[in-house]
């Protein structure tokens, strides 16, 4: 992290991963995922230009270690992690009462994933949790370009509202009829542009200091994926 005086900030690294299963792994992913941000702040404002190359995790609370980790499925037998190439540029105005923010990103994603919840007799090429059910795997490669907005107000107490909105693409899942094979039911997924509307609100107990936090998103049934899939907050 570099600062140069109050108006520019530099945020430079890189996450090295390396996954694989304790025994009989098929194969041992290594990856180096860089990531970076340029920020000018004039006043209240800030324009910013940021690139990254994994995703952000859906519903994960910063301070648990799954916010950081990027995602594994497989893809015919074979581990796949979930990487790409994420480009915004955006600016925010923020002052103690109110918050506004507006950026422009552009992205491609390899091995998105999917996630499912079923009962089957073995992974079938995808990877599975027999306990809870769950399974994922990866979808097609995809690009996306759209935009993010997000308006935030402080009310009285200290409690926060965020509502915010994004536009992008999204992998959609068609709705199959016929009994077809677990691996084609993950393949059928197809990019399709769609939007996003979320609202949030967090704030703090008074004489507890107990912080609570809670938010709605919608985007639209048919989308397996994410809009806006590296957005931050």
């Amino acid at each position: 992290k570099i600062n140069l005086g109050d108006e520019f900030e530099i945020d430079a690294g890189a996450q090295q991963v390396m996954a694989r299963f304790s025994q009989n792994s098929p194969n041992t992913i290594l990856e180096t995922l860089p990531f970076a941000t340029v920020a000018w702040h004039g006043g209240n404002s800030t324009v910013s230009y940021r690139m990254a190359t994994a995703p952000s995790v859906p519903n994960q609370d910063e301070s648990r270690a799954g916010f950081y980790l990027p995602r594994v499925s497989m893809r015919d037998g074979q581990l796949a992690l979930e990487h790409g190439f994420h480009q915004e540029i955006g600016w925010e105005r923020r002052t103690d009462a109110s918050g506004v923010s507006f950026l422009v990103f552009s992205d491609n994603t390899a091995n998105p994933v999917i996630e499912a919840s079923g009962r089957v007799a073995d992974n079938y090429g995808v990877l599975s949790d027999p306990m809870s059910g769950l399974m994922r795997a990866a979808g097609q490669s995809f690009s996306s370009t759209g935009v993010m907005a997000a308006v935030e107000h402080r009310a009285a107490g200290g409690n926060r509202i965020r509502v915010s909105y994004a536009n992008g693409d999204a992998l959609v899942m068609p709705t199959s009829v016929h009994p077809t094979a677990l691996t084609q039911v993950f393949s059928a997924a197809r990019p399709h542009h769609a939007q996003m509307y979320a609202i949030s609100l967090s704030g703090k107990l008074d004489g507890t200091g107990t912080r609570w936090h809670a938010s709605y998103r919608w985007q639209p049934a048919d989308t397996v994926t994410s809009i806006a899939q590296y957005s931050v907050g």
